[in-house]
């Protein structure tokens, strides 16, 4: 990939769901290199909190397809 210019994403919030694998995985891994601070989203807590400490962002356990996915990420 290419390089991400000097921080151009300093001090953004971004809210990445499914950020424990796939394409929201790899966009969690860029947003936190480009400086954003990234709340990342999945439905495993376990898996979500250990990234969250290994890329030092937020993490929000819950299931955004759920109807109550407001209730369950928005409360943390």
């Amino acid at each position: 990939m290419a390089p991400i210019a000097a921080e151009p994403l300093a001090g953004r919030l971004a809210v990445v769901t499914g950020a424990t694998r796939g394409i929201g995985l790899a966009v969690s891994r860029r947003l936190v290199e480009a400086g954003a601070r990234p709340a990342l989203v999945a439905r495993s807590a376990e898996q979500v909190r250990r990234l969250a400490a290994e890329l030092g962002a937020g993490a929000a356990p819950g299931d955004v397809s759920s109807p109550r996915a407001g209730a369950e990420v928005g409360g943390r």
